[in-house]
């Protein structure tokens, strides 16, 4: 009997699908139907423990991923919060694209990580919440506050946006800092300290009993309002300091030049304090008690609380680089020490002469722009 042929078998490829690498979901404390997905390459694993009406999430780990993972943990509201808390999230050592947790993590390790989104920090046992990141980070938004941390990142971070306040938290960087925006306060012994140098930090409210340096230059600090009890130290110069309230019971200090300090209100009990290359302008609305320490020239003092008839004989000149202002009404001072006689400038649209003993003042202004900082002409003052 002649053998029947059978048809060969074939397999019919499928269409290209995208998986998920990883995937748990549970419930939360509160009640609330919780989401952990890891997209993209790696191995995802949960571990929880019992808490309230569910879980309480211990610790996220992943493994074997890639720049382009992202680690996302969400939770649908089912009579909770909607929120979900992470008290570890442990990527040692992995690589991920974007992290997203629709609520807090407590402690955070990677090797590289280039996105981070979350609503604050904060661990179940109220200890320290500790982030440690060995690379660069080119964003990281936290939607609440920044608070009870300390958080390291091994490389730069390009931008950086804290919608609440950041209180009793250390944010170090180890290479530069290029944007960080606060749009609440900077307060209760919080750190901001970055070893290269510092392109922008602008904070919306205070800077409050806080620290803020550089190992490098400190490019711009915008402070929306009062500085208080604050030190802000660069290793190398202090470009811009815009304070739109006041400063008091600070130090500003580097061993380098201080281009601008420009507060728009009073300047009290504070310490200025620049190397050899000196200050270029302090605007404030007065001073008081206000010391700066330059081995340079402090070139323009300009202050708005204005009397062209001031005492200028309360102006004291320690020694050459040195100076101290107690509470006065003069408007533009700027000392520069010559062999035999001072410079001062004087503000706005005024000529004059002063007699003071054997003191002889011949002031000439020109003018004062405060959007560009424009300055009229400069007089001598001989004795």
């Amino acid at each position: 009997m002649k053998k029947q042929n059978t048809p060969a078998l074939q397999l019919e490829p499928l269409e290209p699908r995208c998986l998920l690498s990883g995937f748990w979901q549970g419930i939360d404390v509160d009640g609330d139907q919780v989401f952990v997905e890891l997209s993209g390459s790696g191995d995802l694993q949960v571990t929880t423990v019992p808490e309230g009406l569910g879980e309480r999430i211990d610790t996220i780990a992943v493994f074997n991923t890639n720049g382009n993972s992202k680690l996302t943990v969400d939770a649908l509201a089912n009579g909770g919060d909607g929120y979900v808390d992470v008290d570890a999230i442990d990527a040692a050592g992995e690589t991920l694209k974007q992290i997203v947790v629709f609520g807090n993590i407590g402690d955070l390790e990677a090797y590289a990580v280039k996105k981070i989104y979350l609503d604050g920090t904060s661990r179940s046992d109220g200890q320290t919440a500790q982030w440690h990141i060995a690379s660069d980070v080119k964003q990281l938004w936290i939607w609440g506050h920044l608070e009870n941390a300390a958080i390291e990142i091994g490389g730069n971070a390009s931008r950086v946006v804290i919608e609440g306040d950041v209180a009793q938290a250390d944010f170090l960087v180890d290479g530069q800092l290029r944007k960080m925006a606060v749009l609440g306060d900077v307060a209760e012994d919080s750190l901001i300290s970055v070893l290269g140098r510092v392109n922008r930090i602008v904070v919306y409210g205070f800077l409050d009993y806080s620290t803020v340096e550089t190992a490098d230059k400190l490019n711009l600090l915008h402070v929306g309002m009062d500085v208080i009890d604050a030190d802000i130290y660069a290793d190398w110069a202090i470009g811009r300091i815009y304070v739109d309230g006041g400063i008091e019971n600070t130090v500003i200090e580097t061993p380098g030049p201080i281009h601008v300090i420009d507060s728009w209100d009073w300047i009290i009990d504070t310490d200025i304090v620049a190397g050899p290359w000196g200050m270029d302008k302090l605007l404030a609305y007065n001073l008081s008690n206000v010391n700066i320490d330059s081995l340079g020239n402090v070139r323009m003092v300009y202050l708005e609380a204005y009397d062209p008839y001031a005492n200028w004989q309360d102006l004291y000149v320690a020694y050459d680089d040195y100076w101290y202002w107690p509470t006065f009404d003069a408007d533009y001072i700027d000392v520069v020490y010559y062999d035999g006689y001072y410079d001062f400038y004087y503000d706005p649209y005024y000529w004059d002469a002063y007699y003071y003993g054997d003191v002889y003042y011949d002031v000439y202004v020109d003018y004062f722009d405060p959007y560009d900082y424009s300055y009229g002409t400069w007089v001598d003052v001989y004795w």
